[in-house]
């Protein structure tokens, strides 16, 4: 079955979506968390974890931390891969 590459944007680079609209992590949907991050247009660090972690909550009704946690880096680390590194707070 074709399956069309989807591009946006995250950090402020172009990216090909890493994950299928069907590609779930404890049952939260992982393309619908990097669209929320693409609508955002957030850059730093602070508010992709931000995002990330409150459309789990919020969303899907995930409320453990642990695996909150395992699917932020599961994303991050994706991202990474793909050259997406979100700028550092200067705090």
């Amino acid at each position: 079955m074709y399956q069309s590459q989807e591009y946006m944007e995250i950090g402020g680079k172009l990216i090909t979506c890493p994950y299928n609209e069907d590609d779930y992590m404890y049952g939260v949907n992982l393309h619908g968390l990097l669209c929320r991050l693409h609508e955002s247009g957030a850059t730093h660090a602070n508010d992709f974890h931000s995002i990330i972690v409150s459309s789990i909550e919020c969303e899907n009704r995930l409320s453990d931390s642990q695996k909150i946690h395992d699917i932020y880096n599961h994303i991050m680390h994706d991202l990474a891969n793909l050259g997406v590194t979100p700028e550092q707070s200067a705090h």
